[in-house]
């Protein structure tokens, strides 16, 4: 289905193989011993009620094959990201806490041209990609789903980063059915700066195709393999008008969860999270499994727009709230996905030696009334907040290189997403984990832990003690989703483990979001307006909580304990010396259509590719 030929703006695979190749090292790991396979699981807004391990069988929460995968593997039960998507997944892909490589959750769209490093959303262009590090160990690398992670020129793709193959969108969120670039539910809608291309002399679309492919030496659209204009859950005009968004007092009509509702579905329509399975199962049946294979597989599943087969969503017919029923679907169905990856890596004979990392990418989404479905129960707040609920998330190890004395373990130790470069690193026995192109650019090193040891029972505590939790300041005013040119890195807090002293966390921010708490049952809560319930931690010391006896972090202890707000602060004051804050410019509407347009309608690279 593919072209044969290379999309202008693009560099031929090859071309980008070789030189991975040779700036990496393949093959120089110290890894002696049998084949190590990895796969990263990556879910996007997975809530932490919405987990069946943590909601012990009660509800309509339902995921089978991920208890069982605990069961047999570890629980990770104080595992941290940054408060939302692009940041976390920036993150991951460098080694790096937010506040060393991205805390702002702006499209791929934007360019600094002054800035030919940094000037760039997401990741600096001279930040190695963990793909490439895990060609030092003689990995085999290939990405599916979500990347979120940077879009202007060829570096910034996940083949420019590394990945040999991958298939992908670049963008917050996309249409499930059609993969055409339309936005769900979000907060504060009208203040989040979006590319329109319907308003320039291009001939597109308000919303082009957001769906891309490197595999067999082509790099570009994944042409052929988008659904068709009929496929859209939305309405047929929905590219041309206003980006899709759920009524907060509707009934779900007017958001259709899939192509035909609320009758059949329409028939040779394909879910976006079935292409990606497809694609995972076949890299995996395609792979040599003499050598060793790095699997990075980022569902869609459960961001908004709420969208899902009708098998799927018939399971839940006893769910009255749509929502809640839609979420639960997509829940389910990502459950299922597992499953069904976990079975071939069986049946090929490559699960005794494939460890399987899976964690959220930030906590639930609980704005807009709920029209996000999610559940963060019995914790505070969710996405978008750095409150419990929206950077503590569901996350677990398991696969058959998991000892068998650590299994069905829950481990309270702290660990970050970000610590899977150095943690995967370490499974591979890759010695040389630095990033020397970023060294040489002058940007910032690594911050990545080695988390093996103690998954693997080697050391009885976590290695790390210490999160530093980034948000942004908009020149002293608030932007929830830091996507102003202006946002400079803040460290807004920070969690400690002290030995002895117990598990503590620090909030200084002026306002900080999502203020409140879900109840047992969706959607009740304390507020159905999360998104303008504030609490303001930014004077007094700030908002102190003793995790480990208060996880849901209803007592603030500032007043009662100084000494360890002076303690903690002054954690967050050094963390606040290196942070990185580069000027990511503005959103390059004429260019990214222009590139949209070269490529037959699809988002794509845009820098240097103008009309």
């Amino acid at each position: 289905l593919l072209p044969s030929t290379q999309p202008p703006c693009m560099r031929p695979v090859a071309t980008l193989l070789a030189l991975a190749a040779a700036a990496e090292g393949r093959g120089s790991s110290s890894n002696n011993h049998r084949k190590r396979h990895i796969l990263a699981i990556l879910a996007d807004d997975f809530g932490w009620a919405d987990a069946g391990w943590h909601v012990a069988g009660q509800g309509d929460v339902r995921t089978p094959r991920m208890d069982q995968l605990i069961a047999e593997g570890l629980n990770l039960d104080r595992h941290y990201t940054h408060k939302y998507c692009s940041p976390t997944r920036s993150a991951i892909q460098t080694g790096r806490n937010p506040i060393h490589v991205n805390v702002q959750n702006i499209e791929p769209s934007f360019y600094n041209e002054e800035d030919p490093v940094s000037g760039f959303s997401a990741i600096p262009r001279n930040m190695t990609g963990l793909a490439e590090m895990m060609k030092r160990g003689g990995y085999r690398t290939h990405f599916a789903g979500k990347w979120d992670a940077g879009m202007a020129t060829p570096d910034h793709t996940p083949h420019g980063r590394g990945y040999e193959t991958s298939l992908h969108y670049f963008h917050h969120m996309n249409d499930y059915w059609s993969e055409w670039y339309v936005q769900g539910t979000a907060v504060d809608l009208e203040d989040i700066p979006r590319v329109d291309c319907s308003g320039t002399s291009y001939n597109l679309p308000r919303a082009p195709v957001d769906l891309w492919i490197a595999k067999g030496g082509y790099e570009g659209p994944a042409i052929g393999l988008n659904g068709s204009a009929s496929c859209a859950a939305e309405p047929n005009d929905a590219r041309n008008r206003h980006w899709n968004l759920c009524p907060l007092d509707g009934d779900g009509s007017q958001c259709p969860p899939y192509p035909g509702y609320p009758g059949n579905q329409t028939e040779g329509c394909v879910y976006e999270d079935a292409l990606f399975l497809k694609f995972v199962m076949d890299t995996i049946n395609e792979h040599d499994s003499e050598e060793p294979l790095f699997l990075f597989w980022a569902p869609h599943i459960v961001h908004t727009p709420l969208q899902v087969p009708k098998s799927h969503l018939d399971r839940f017919a006893d769910v009255s709230d749509w929502r809640r029923r839609r979420y639960l679907a997509m829940v389910s169905y990502l459950d299922e996905a597992v499953g069904s990856v976990v079975d071939l890596l069986k049946e090929k004979g490559m699960y005794n030696d494939t460890l399987i990392a899976f964690s959220s990418d930030n906590g639930g989404a609980v704005y807009q009334n709920g029209t996000s479905g999610a559940s963060n129960f019995p914790l505070k707040g969710g996405k978008a907040s750095n409150w419990e609920g929206g950077v503590r998330v569901n996350a677990w190890v398991s696969g058959g290189l998991v000892p068998e004395s650590m299994r069905s373990k829950t481990l309270d130790g702290l660990s970050t997403a970000w610590d899977w470069w150095a943690t995967f690193a370490g499974v591979g026995g890759i010695a040389d984990i630095v990033d020397h192109k970023a060294a040489a650019a002058g940007l910032p090193p690594i911050d990545s832990i080695n988390q093996w040891p103690y998954w693997n029972g080697s050391i009885p505590q976590s290695p790390r003690q210490t999160i530093p939790l980034g948000t942004c300041d908009a020149a002293g005013s608030f932007d929830l989703w830091c996507t102003s040119p202006e946002d400079k890195t803040v460290v807004g807090g920070v969690i400690v483990d002290i030995e002895g002293e117990g598990l503590w966390k620090l909030i200084r921010e002026d306002k900080v979001p999502m203020s409140g708490w879900q109840g047992e049952q969706f959607p009740n809560a304390s507020t159905s307006d999360f998104e303008h319930y504030f609490e303001s931690c930014g004077n007094d010391g700030g908002c102190l909580f003793r995790l480990d006896a208060d996880p849901t972090e209803h007592i603030n202890l500032a007043q009662q304990n100084p000494e360890m707000v002076s303690t903690l602060s002054k954690i967050i004051d050094d963390a606040q010396k290196s942070v990185f804050s580069p000027n990511r410019g503005s959103l390059q509407v004429e260019l990214s259509c222009a590139a949209a347009q070269k490529y037959g309608g699809y988002w794509g690279p845009f820098v240097h590719c103008s009309k």
